[in-house]
């Protein structure tokens, strides 16, 4: 399915169709998110993260848009159980045969789509149900260290979390999506580490970690734990204390710059007035 013609036909859809702006951000969301997968028509997406990328408010505001989404029959839902996500896939415009936008032969236009809407349903089923067997069958091998984030996240974040299970306080699955989404491959130490704050500190505080590394430009999981270590030793417990801590130092480094600046262009224009008076600086 072409991501981009299929954007050109939605477009067209809704100069005659009217959709509430919600539902049509999620599809142009959703869109963005099923270009990362290859080769599968169905991907999996946390709620938390449509939450995230939309700035609806809760799950309930990304259930409503959805809703309207699936009822226009512009795509397929699946929920997500107990340790699976939720699961979606787009309908192509082409499988709707002589869809009319303006409304008109509506006898045949839903006739039309009840057939398009059946093959759907049948393909969605099939390809879930291969999917879901991959998966089963995945589950005992090693993930290959090759493998792009993006198959990571939709196609073996169940996997991964089935295969560990929760423990605890362990990291959740939307936390170690977003570890990916921004630094790297998510390998086993690694996890290891970040269930082991997660328990310790609390997951809130290794959000917080994960948030200060990505703004100062961090790439690597070493960073989160200095982060992570720094605020254990000065034993910061809560969110409050940590985004307090992290903002006197942010004002502390911006006074220090500001110091070195004004030091040097001091030393500059000393050196300027010892020139023009005919005193060399040797």
């Amino acid at each position: 399915m072409n991501n981009i013609k299929e954007m050109i036909k939605f477009a067209d859809y809704l100069f005659l169709n009217n959709l509430p702006s919600d539902s049509i951000l999620l599809w142009y969301t959703l869109r963005n998110m099923k270009s990362w997968v290859k080769g599968k028509e169905s991907f999996q997406v946390p709620n938390n993260t449509l939450i995230k990328l939309t700035g609806f408010k809760d799950k309930k505001h990304v259930a409503e848009a959805r809703n309207i989404l699936v009822k226009n029959k512009l795509i397929l839902y699946k929920p997500g159980k107990r340790g699976t996500l939720p699961v979606y896939q787009f309908i192509p415009f082409d499988q709707f045969l002589d869809r009319d936008l303006n409304g008109s032969e509506e006898e045949t236009q839903n006739q039309s789509r009840d057939q398009s809407q059946d093959q759907s349903q049948d393909q969605f089923r099939d390809q879930f149900q291969d999917q879901s067997q991959d998966q089963s069958r995945d589950q005992f091998q090693d993930q290959s260290q090759n493998q792009s984030i993006s198959n990571s996240i939709y196609n073996n974040q169940s996997i991964k979390r089935r295969r560990r299970g929760r423990r605890g306080g362990g990291a959740s699955e939307e936390l170690l999506l977003v570890f990916e989404q921004n630094f790297e491959t998510l390998r086993p130490i690694v996890q290891d580490g970040l269930d082991n704050w997660c328990e310790k500190i609390g997951e809130e505080i290794v959000q917080e970690a994960i948030q200060l590394a990505v703004k100062n430009g961090g790439q690597k999981y070493s960073y989160i734990e200095k982060i992570l270590q720094q605020w254990e030793a000065k034993d910061l417990r809560t969110v409050q204390q940590v985004r307090e801590f992290a903002n006197k130092q942010s004002s502390a480094s911006h006074v220090e710059d500001k110091f070195s600046v004004s030091e040097t262009s001091l030393s500059f224009s000393f050196l300027e007035g010892m020139s023009a008076k005919g005193v060399t600086v040797g």
